[in-house]
């Protein structure tokens, strides 16, 4: 029995999720050794905006996906470009994410603590906002199920 439509979203996005984090947790470990004398003050900014932007981009790389449904192709003869208003909804999205995280650090000023403060509430914000569209992202491919699968199985896409 296949796995229901919430489970293979939430679990597609475990994957990318995870995926993500090892690549920040890379970066941030080659940072401090490159440049050793950084402050856990400047770090603030990347670990609190970092899982904000990741799950509002899941939750609308889950609507995206339900709009502009594409073909994956296991060969690298083939690459597909994202479908171009999926594409300048991305880049809105993470605009809009660091507008968000931009505001509090400037809302905070250079005091440490507020610093903290302001910015942690930052991945609280990106699981209320994950949990919002999630449902909507369940209905919309629903809705959607049938273009989904002929977008998807059509042999020239």
């Amino acid at each position: 029995m296949p796995a229901s439509l919430g489970n293979w979203l939430r679990g597609r996005n475990l994957a990318q999720g995870i995926f993500a984090g090892v690549q920040f947790l890379l970066l941030g470990l080659l940072v401090h050794l490159l440049m050793p004398g950084t402050t856990f003050k400047a770090l603030a900014l990347p670990l609190c905006a970092f899982p904000f932007g990741l799950l509002v981009m899941l939750g609308s790389g889950n609507l995206l996906s339900a709009r502009y449904p594409r073909r994956y192709h296991f060969t690298l003869a083939r690459r597909d470009r994202p479908v171009g208003a999926s594409f300048i909804w991305s880049l809105l999205v993470l605009g809009t994410c660091a507008l968000v995280t931009l505001a509090l650090a400037g809302i905070a000023g250079a005091r440490p603590l507020a610093l903290w403060l302001a910015l942690s509430v930052l991945p609280l914000l990106g699981v209320a906002v994950y949990k919002i569209l999630l449902p909507v992202a369940l209905r919309w491919t629903l809705a959607e199920k049938e273009s989904i699968i002929e977008a998807v199985a059509r042999p020239g896409n």
